[in-house]
């Protein structure tokens, strides 16, 4: 199932803009990296994708799933970055809430205390991560998503 039909109704999904038609571009809008914009693809399919923020090293090990939450997709870092339970229950693993701004200023410090580069995953370059923050992310479609979430009964 994929995060589409997972979250359910056709309004609160309406409009969703694939990442191609966000950024302008054919090529996908991942960088797979600690910092930077990552595509979260559901698992049915790379067709059906959201973009965000992403700044943490941390993910849920896909073993240790609650049956009942359903996977809406995930990365090659991060295979689960976000859970739905049908009704009461939605979370990201990434940040719709990170502005670019914000995730500049995260990077900025964890270079200041020498956190970042060497907490990058293998092959991923710094200056790939700081490129991937000027991609366009579906936070709108992302905050129309959770607030629909949360005032419809």
């Amino acid at each position: 199932m994929d995060y589409l039909e997972a979250l359910g109704t056709a309004d609160m999904l309406k409009n969703k803009p694939t990442a191609s038609q966000a950024t302008g571009s054919t090529q996908p809008t991942t960088s797979h990296a600690v910092t930077g914009v990552q595509s979260m693809t559901s698992e049915a399919t790379s067709d059906n994708q959201l973009d965000m923020m992403m700044v943490h090293g941390d993910y849920l090990v896909p073993s240790t799933r609650p049956e009942a939450l359903k996977n809406l997709g995930g990365t090659e870092v991060s295979p689960v970055n976000g859970l739905f339970n049908g009704s009461n229950i939605l979370t990201f693993q990434g940040h719709p809430e990170f502005l670019p701004e914000a995730v500049n200023v995260c990077f900025d410090k964890l270079s200041d205390r020498g956190i970042l580069p060497k907490r990058l995953p293998p092959g991923v370059d710094e200056a790939k991560v700081r490129q991937s923050v000027k991609l366009s992310v579906d936070a709108d479609w992302l905050a129309r998503t959770c607030w629909k979430f949360f005032t419809q009964k």
